[in-house]
């Protein structure tokens, strides 16, 4: 999802990955797109990562996560979120988890759309007010 950003005029992006394979698809994929000068790979697991930008300062516009299905990492990292200082007032999360897996609204953010594709579930949040 970054990289498509990336090719539809993002300014930047920043992937936080721990799983090898992953991280080194990851590398492989930004290089062959040339977009290394306009991306950062963090090979932290998820929470340390958020702690690492939140520790840097600075703030997104867009978060998009896809945590492996079935471990309740979708809804752990949006309760993460909830709490960071990562976020703007605009910030839009979207998180993608399984279908067993329940991401409901975490204060202060609202789930603002939910989208169902096959075996796939989608939750839209924003701060709410």
């Amino acid at each position: 999802m970054g990289i498509e950003a990336l090719s539809r005029g993002a300014l930047a992006a920043v992937f936080i990955e721990n799983h090898p394979s992953s991280l080194d698809a990851l590398r492989r994929n930004l290089a062959a797109c040339r977009l290394e000068g306009v991306s950062e790979v963090l090979a932290k697991e998820a929470e340390e990562g958020l702690r690492f930008l939140e520790g840097r300062g600075g703030d997104f516009e867009f978060i998009f996560l896809d945590p492996p299905y079935g471990k309740g990492l979708a809804r752990k990292t949006v309760g993460k979120l909830a709490e960071s200082a990562l976020l703007k007032p605009e910030t839009l999360i979207v998180a993608e988890h399984s279908p067993v897996e329940e991401v409901e609204e975490i204060f202060p953010l609202e789930r603002v759309d939910f989208r169902k594709y096959g075996s796939t579930r989608i939750s839209f949040f924003r701060k709410a007010g």
